[in-house]
C-alpha cells in the first residue's frame, strides 16, 4: 500500500486513509500567516471599503496607537499565530469546509481577543462589529491560503 507524503498513517492503521490524519504542514501555516498579515496590513478591516488604512495605526481591526511600526511587528506576530491555530483546525476538512472553519476559529479568536484587550487595555476597545468581522475575514482568508497550499493538484 503506498503511503501519502500529506497523510499520518498512525500504527496499526493498514486499512486506508479512512483513519488517517493530516500531517501539520509548518511551511504553508507560516506563509500563509505571514502573506495573510502583509494583506490585512494594506486592509487592516478585512475590507478595502473599511475607513482605516496601513497607516492608522491598527492590528487586526482593532485601532492602536499610531507607532506604526510596533503595530506592524504585532499585526505579524499575531497574523502568524492565529494562522497557525486556523490551519491546525482547517487541516482535518477539504478546502470549502476549510474556509468556514477558519470563520470559525477567526470568531474564538475574536472573543479570546476581546477578552484579552478588556481585562488588560480597555482603552483599545470600541468599534467591536469591525474588529468581529476583520476577525472572521481573516480566519477565513487564512484558511483558504494554508488549504490552498496544501492541496494537491489534479492533472
Amino acid at each position: 500500500m503506498a503511503r501519502s507524503p500529506d497523510v499520518v498513517h498512525r500504527p496499526g492503521d493498514e486499512t486506508g486513509p479512512g483513519l488517517a490524519w493530516r500531517a501539520f504542514n509548518w511551511g504553508a501555516a507560516l506563509k500563509s500567516g505571514a502573506l495573510a498579515g502583509l494583506i490585512f496590513l494594506v486592509i487592516p478591516q478585512g475590507s478595502p471599503w473599511a475607513s482605516m488604512t496601513f497607516a492608522s495605526g491598527a492590528v487586526m481591526g482593532r485601532p492602536v496607537p499610531s507607532n506604526v511600526a510596533l503595530g506592524i511587528v504585532l499585526q505579524m506576530v499575531l497574523a502568524i499565530g492565529y494562522t497557525l491555530l486556523i490551519a491546525c483546525a482547517a487541516r482535518f476538512v477539504r478546502s470549502w469546509r476549510g474556509i468556514f472553519v477558519g470563520g470559525l476559529v477567526g470568531l474564538v479568536l475574536y472573543f479570546a481577543n476581546f477578552g484579552i484587550v478588556q481585562a488588560t487595555l480597555p482603552q483599545y476597545s470600541g468599534a467591536e462589529v469591525r474588529v468581529l468581522v476583520t476577525h472572521i475575514v481573516f480566519g477565513m482568508f487564512a484558511a483558504a491560503l494554508y488549504k490552498g497550499m496544501t492541496s494537491r493538484s489534479r492533472h
